[in-house]
């Protein structure tokens, strides 16, 4: 299951989809729908006795109604019927064909197919000889998927013991622990693992401040701490809010610039921050680092 959102809100008040998908034959439904005619055209294609357009611009025209705001949700049944009509890589046939033996009837190319009305013996036979065929293809398919996505778990295998940082994720408009733009932190720690739940998840010693914050982490939401004698956080105890937020204070000047302009100059400073290293160092106004 999934869904689609943010689409423009439809006058009976929809602005989403859910979408089902089979994960044999990769048939799809796609709800809010009408029923009726529109159940019978996403399902089974459109009848012979009312295919009034074959022109092939018809498809064109029908995917620029279907982005105009206000009125995709009396187009949908036409999307699930071209989802389910048309071929897929990982059964390597269309999702109609594996459910029917066929593909259904379209509005372009109605003659494709022919006139059954009854499903007969050898299309049931049909349809059970690929069943084997395409979870074969479906056990390919996820093979590939899952080695693209083990070249990228690189850095998510934790023990008991090990420390990491906590991901943490800035809202727009805010200063997350009291800083802006690149000095702000992507995460904060490092966190003791205490234990581990199943393969995705580790149990974390938080701080008392944490106590908000849910214990028990997704391995995405880690990273391996690699212990650095440089590293200023080993040496200075952050002081948290519930919010995870915290004061900024500037220990060292490291360097100075002045800026010459047309009618006046600006000075600039380059600041290392307590909790960061001089590449975290930042250029700030001298005029504001005066007020600190």
């Amino acid at each position: 299951m999934d869904f689609v959102v943010g689409l423009p809100r439809t006058p009976r008040g929809n602005d989403s989809i859910w979408l089902i998908i089979d994960r044999l034959t990769k048939s799809a439904h796609f709800l809010p729908y009408k029923i009726r005619m529109k159940e019978i055209v996403k399902l089974h294609g459109v009848p012979a006795s009312i295919v009034s357009d074959r022109d092939p611009r018809f498809v064109s025209h029908f995917w620029k109604s279907l982005h105009k705001a206000g009125n995709w949700e009396d187009h949908l049944h036409l999307v699930v019927f071209a989802y389910n009509n048309n071929y897929h890589s990982s059964i390597q046939m269309a999702p109609c064909k594996a459910l029917y033996g066929r593909k259904c009837r379209s509005h372009v190319y109605c003659d494709e197919v022919g006139e059954k009305s009854v499903m007969a013996p050898d299309d049931l036979k049909d349809i059970e000889e690929r069943i084997p065929m395409i979870r074969e293809w479906i056990q390919t398919a996820q093979s590939r998927q899952k080695s693209y996505a083990d070249l990228r778990r690189t850095d998510l295998e934790f023990k008991v013991g090990d420390y990491v940082f906590l991901k943490v994720s800035p809202m727009k408009f805010l200063k997350w622990f009291g800083m802006e733009g690149k000095l702000r932190p992507r995460y904060v720690g490092p966190f003791e693992i205490l234990e581990k739940v199943g393969n995705l998840a580790c149990r974390v010693t938080l701080l008392p401040r944490l106590s908000r914050v849910h214990d028990v982490l997704h391995v995405s939401m880690l990273r391996k701490y690699v212990y650095d004698p440089d590293h200023v956080r080993d040496y200075t105890p952050l002081n948290l809010r519930e919010e995870l937020t915290y004061g900024e204070i500037p220990i060292k000047i490291i360097d100075q610039k002045e800026k010459v302009l047309l009618h006046r100059s600006i000075r600039y400073v380059k600041v290392q921050w307590r909790n960061h290293t001089k590449r975290e160092a930042t250029r700030e106004l001298e005029e504001d680092m005066k007020e600190k």
